[in-house]
Parts: C-alpha cells; sequence; structure tokens
C-alpha cells in the first residue's frame, strides 16, 4: 500500500537537530492499488474491491538527529495519529530509525528501520530494514553555496 498525510498544524524547530508538528486537523489516506489486495479487512478496507481508505485526525511528528561522530548520524523520526470519527482511543505509530554512515568522499551508507502499529489494518507491529549503500563522483563541476543560507549559487550569473 501507499500512504499519504496531509494536514495543517504547527511546527516547533528549536534547532536544526530537533523538530515537532502538530496537526490538529490531518487528512491520512490508504492506497490500495493492487486488486489482489483489496479485500474487507486488509489495510483497513471496509469492502473487497476498495482501493482508497481516508481518515480525519490528528497528528503529531517528532524528529529527533544524533550526530554520533564526524561521518555518522542517526535521524529518529516517530509520528502518532488519531482518527477522529473512529475509533479515536486507538493511536497509529510510526517509527523510523536512520543511521547514515559517510566512509569516505564517495561511498556512504544507510542502515534504516521502520516499526509500526496500526490497528485499522493488522493488529500486529510491522517492521522493515534497509541497507543502502551509496556510491558518489565528482564530475568536475563545482556547486558554489553560500555560507551564511546554504542556498546553491546559479550556475549562470
Amino acid at each position: 500500500p501507499g500512504y499519504l498525510n496531509v494536514g495543517i498544524g504547527l511546527s516547533y524547530n528549536p534547532n536544526e537537530n530537533f523538530q515537532v508538528i502538530v496537526r490538529p486537523l490531518n487528512g491520512k489516506f490508504t492506497f490500495v492499488l493492487d486488486k489482489k489486495l483489496q479485500f474487507a479487512g486488509n489495510y483497513g478496507l471496509e469492502r473487497d474491491g476498495q482501493s482508497l481508505r481516508a481518515e480525519v485526525g490528528t497528528m503529531v511528528n517528532i524528529l529527533y538527529k544524533i550526530k554520533l561522530f564526524k561521518d555518522a548520524t542517526y535521524v529518529n523520526q516517530v509520528n502518532f495519529f488519531s482518527n477522529y470519527l473512529e475509533h479515536s482511543e486507538r493511536v497509529d505509530i510510526n517509527y523510523s530509525g536512520a543511521l547514515n554512515l559517510k566512509f569516505n568522499k564517495y561511498i556512504t551508507t544507510s542502515v534504516t528501520i521502520d516499526v509500526m502499529y496500526d490497528h485499522d489494518q493488522i493488529q500486529k507491529v510491522q517492521r522493515k530494514q534497509t541497507l543502502g549503500v551509496g556510491v558518489t563522483y565528482n564530475l568536475g563541476y563545482k556547486v558554489d553555496r553560500d555560507t551564511t543560507t546554504g542556498v546553491i549559487k546559479p550556475f549562470i550569473n
């Protein structure tokens, strides 16, 4: 399935490593486009053949970055969603943790873990792990950034 969250709210960013977003009005949409999965009960679908589940509620997102050492960071993100219309006591919880490592100027690695609980989909904790390895090579172009704002300067003056 695919997920889309759209909402209106407030963001609190005391520094670059911490952020809290509160959305008192949030739409949570679950898309199930594979016909083989469109059965009542799967992913919170209410009837066979349904491809979209829409919910309205409140959402809180918390993000916290930890710099472990020079070229290693760990990014924590947790989301809480409560449906206003059905069982507001059942809070959906999504956690994502990403360990980002830079070995040298050419090789980077990302290890992630995602943990999810959504009572409407399945009454069990779901988890997923991924490992990504990236190779970077500069073709000779130099990207200049403004040191005060971090904005990339245009190639043509």
